[in-house]
């Protein structure tokens, strides 16, 4: 989360029943970082990125986890060039973890891999889903150890998917679907959530401030739209969302 002075932070959280114990936060990072994300890796480790205002640039790190306790180690620059903006993390394996984000440079959205080995994290070469976006918003969500879905913002800031294919630290695009969200800009990054490897049920609010569902489905590297569900006409702002089955 953003703590002291809006610095990176995180904190171990101890579940017994339904009582919720905190541990010390510790600090990630010594600047301004309003976006951040998190994976676990294993039991005692995950993996975690922030957007720095400072560097201009995504750094990420391993943290090690003892008890209560979380150890922060090297950081390493996820990227560093194109003065990047939202970034999202997903979770393809506990040794690989592909990163979505935003590139002001260009106003496109791409995409990286991380490969974490024991604490050190090396990465892959970013590939472009989009440029000249008409939005910053973006979100990714893993379908399998060599599959992704990015959603996002499209050339006029209408919900659009891509499936991403990965093979070592290689990224490959395909055909995105676009005009997802019926011709409505999306003013936040869209919530997309794993049903199944072929199967993404995602939240997003568009320019009304309305809340809207669609179910994406997936054969090979082709997205279809399933009939837009809208169940929130209120104000609203960011969505999150998990799946229980």
């Amino acid at each position: 989360d953003r703590g002291t002075s809006n610095f990176a932070q995180a904190v171990i959280l101890d579940v017994s029943g339904n009582i919720i114990t905190a541990g010390t936060p510790v600090s990630i990072s010594a600047e301004n970082s309003p976006d951040t994300e998190v994976v676990a890796l294993t039991s005692t480790s995950a993996l975690m990125i922030y957007r720095g205002v400072t560097t201009t640039k995504i750094r990420g790190c391993v943290l090690s986890v003892s008890g209560s306790s979380i150890t922060v180690n090297t950081l390493y620059d996820v990227v560093a060039t194109g003065s990047p903006g939202t970034c999202h993390l997903a979770l393809l394996s506990s040794t690989k973890a592909i990163c979505a984000f935003f590139a002001n440079t260009g106003t496109a959205h791409k995409a990286v891999i991380i490969d974490v080995s024991g604490t050190t994290l090396s990465m892959g070469t970013a590939v472009t889903v989009l440029s000249s976006a008409g939005s910053d918003a973006n979100d990714i969500v893993a379908l399998s150890s060599t599959k992704a879905m990015i959603t996002y913002g499209g050339a006029s800031g209408y919900m659009a998917a891509m499936i991403l294919d990965v093979s070592g630290s290689t990224i490959t695009t395909n055909t995105a679907l676009t005009n997802i969200s019926a011709s409505t800009v999306i003013s936040y990054p869209p919530s997309p959530v794993a049903l199944s490897s072929t199967k993404v049920l995602c939240f997003y609010v568009d320019s009304t401030t309305s809340v809207k569902a669609v179910v994406l489905s997936v054969s090979g590297s082709v997205i279809t739209a399933g009939a837009l569900k809208s169940f929130n006409t209120l104000a609203a702002n960011e969505t999150s969302a998990i799946a229980l089955s």
